[in-house]
């Protein structure tokens, strides 16, 4: 699955500290980081499903 997230920085933090992320649905780690920034706001990004055969008005 894909994600998104806000990224803030945050001069007052040192370094040395670390967050992670998990996903929601399978618990698996799926981002980690360490540094003056934090991330927060995690959303799923949906993608729609191809449609094949179908002509737009691009593609005529």
């Amino acid at each position: 699955m894909n994600y998104t997230a806000t990224r803030e920085q945050h001069p007052d933090k040192h370094s040395g500290n670390a967050g992670s992320f998990q996903c929601v649905f399978c618990e698996t780690e799926v981002h980690t980081w360490t540094g003056l920034y934090d991330f927060f706001d995690w959303k799923t990004v949906k993608s729609g499903l191809p449609v094949f055969g179908k002509k737009t008005a691009a593609g005529r």
